[in-house]
């Protein structure tokens, strides 16, 4: 009995193991904020630092890389010297082959080296496996060009033993004391090495609306052919949920009944049968889908955070605009959607706002904003149009800091403008609501946010502003006792979302878009995954034994 029982305990920590045990490290050091990763150690007195601003690996949607400087010390015999940066744990089983893949800098005429080791423990002395050695001389991926050239650098080692192991990256120099060094890591993955080769050459081509065709390479032989996957733009493919997964037996794809006007990664792996099992996921192709041409959408929300200026731009008017928006403007005026942590209305959860602007004091002046093609504006429409705005402060003579919101029936012609309100505005952020129920007018089919120079030069700021049918408010009444101290958050998401009460207990989540159409629905769950839904607004109904309340939720 004893020798069964204590096989069960070997079987059962085993498979526990192997169930919750990371068996792969990826990390790109996106959204750190200056933090070390999670699990992560940082082991020296140099410069360690992160940079969430810019792009420095191959994949365009994983902002930010690890920076190490090693100031003036650091040895190549003594590891107690150098400056390390050792990886959360990983799980690997005896005598398989792994591989380390990464992006690295080295500045040309830099005196730092590094080495990627790993071992059994955080402890630096416990780094006795060296898996990549560039500790003779400096390596950089070329010999021109700063920490901005970057280069793609593979390892491979067969693991000794299975259980934990750490990897840690030794950066120090080749004298002690000699001169200071820099070294850049980004898109660092470990994992074991597939057998299955993934495709190459992944190319996306006829993207129309709603449908899109995907090709790829591949010399290998796919006994069970090709995943393919769609992430909404940004998201993992590993960790994330996907938008849409199909299967081919050929090397490419047509997709349709995809979403017009909205951006999407495409991935694909190959299926090597039971043997070989699967590839690793090709690199990431980023596209958008074309706008509606015709009958345009029911709802909109925007937060002007995709906004970005073209590369090697510096014209602030040819800023891009949110896709499928559009502008009309006249006289020396501006129209910049802008990136900034310290203009945007504060709350919104939004990385940038839309700005309004002018420098001209000649009266009469225009600067347009005009929304999608929308085919839910008509009259007496139950709809209602939502925003946060101000105005920033004013120079000349201004008779008053006005926006109208009007309509437009073609984009392109300011004769087809017409007035619907005008708005006040102080240099405050404010929060507005127009409700579109006493609106007469036929045929147009654009919200128009109207910016008019009155003699004066300002600029007025916009963010999240939101379409959607009055039928949420239904939503709303479903509160039948509002629970205090029931609190959701994070507020903005993006997408997890956690619910807490110091009384009750959590019945039933219910998640209604702003259609007010149920889209979710959860029992006894303290945590809501919006993660596959579009960014915009969402109303969460949570139903305890104590009482019922609705939250109000920003999906970013």
């Amino acid at each position: 009995m004893k020798k069964i029982t204590y096989f069960l305990f070997i079987m059962f920590n085993t498979f526990a193991v192997l169930g919750q045990t990371p068996t792969s490290i990826n990390e790109s050091f996106t959204g750190l904020s200056g933090q070390i990763p999670s699990g992560w150690e940082y082991k020296g007195s140099g410069n360690l630092d992160f940079s969430v601003n810019d792009h420095k690996g191959k994949d365009p949607n994983k902002l930010g890389y690890l920076y190490v400087d090693t100031g003036f010390k650091g040895s190549t015999t003594d590891n107690t010297k150098a400056e390390w940066v050792i990886t959360s744990k990983m799980y690997v089983e005896k005598d398989k082959e792994y591989e380390c893949v990464y992006y690295y800098s080295l500045p040309p005429g830099a005196s730092a080296r590094y080495q990627l080791a790993y071992g059994d423990s955080q402890d630096v002395v416990a780094m006795s496996n060296v898996i990549i050695d560039h500790s003779a001389t400096p390596v950089p991926p070329t010999t021109t060009g700063g920490i901005d050239v970057w280069k793609e650098k593979k390892g491979y080692f067969t693991a000794k033993k299975t259980g934990y192991v750490y990897f840690g990256f030794k950066v120090f120099q080749a004298v002690e004391g000699l001169t200071k060094g820099l070294l850049g890591i980004d898109e660092l993955s470990i994992h074991k090495k597939s057998m299955c080769i993934k495709p190459t050459d992944v190319k996306v081509s006829a993207i129309g609306e709603t449908t899109v065709t995907i090709e790829w390479k591949d010399t290998a032989t796919n006994s069970n052919g090709y995943k393919i996957r769609l992430m909404r733009k940004g998201d993992d493919v590993m960790t994330g949920k996907p938008l849409f997964e199909e299967t081919s037996t050929t090397k490419n794809i047509n997709l349709t009944n995809i979403t017009s006007g909205s951006y999407y990664d495409a991935y694909v792996r190959s299926d090597c049968g039971s043997s070989d099992g699967l590839s690793f996921w090709t690199n990431v192709v980023s596209f958008r889908t074309k706008c509606a041409s015709s009958g345009g959408v029911d709802t909109f929300y925007e937060d002007f955070s995709e906004s970005m200026m073209p590369p090697a731009v510096m014209d602030m008017n040819l800023m891009l605009l949110p896709f499928c928006w559009s502008r009309l403007i006249s006289g020396n005026v501006l129209m910049n959607p802008y990136d900034t942590t310290n203009a945007y209305v504060s709350g919104s959860g939004a990385s940038g706002t839309m700005m309004l602007g002018g420098d001209s004091y000649d009266n009469g002046k225009y600067t347009m904003l005009i929304s999608p093609e929308l085919n839910s504006l008509k009259p007496n429409a139950k709809y209602v149009l939502k925003f946060k705005a101000r105005r920033l402060s004013c120079s000349g003579t201004c008779t008053g800091t006005k926006i109208e919101i009007g309509t437009m029936s073609d984009k392109t012609n300011k004769t087809t403008y017409t007035k619907f309100k005008t708005i006040d505005l102080t240099e405050t952020y404010q929060d507005f609501s127009i409700p579109f129920d006493t609106y007469t007018k036929s045929g147009d089919s654009y919200i128009v946010f109207n910016r008019i120079d009155d003699g004066g030069s300002y600029a007025v700021e916009l963010d999240d502003v939101l379409w959607e049918s009055t039928a949420t408010a239904s939503v709303d009444k479903i509160n039948t006792q509002v629970v205090e101290t029931l609190t959701v958050y994070p507020n903005p998401t993006n997408g997890i979302l956690n619910i807490g009460t110091k009384e009750g207990i959590v019945k039933e989540v219910r998640v209604f878009n702003i259609l007010g159409k149920e889209i979710m629905s959860a029992k006894k769950q303290s945590t809501i995954d919006l993660s596959a839904y579009t960014k915009g607004f969402y109303i969460l109904n949570v139903m305890t034994d104590k009482g019922t309340k609705s939250v109000k939720i920003i999906k970013k």
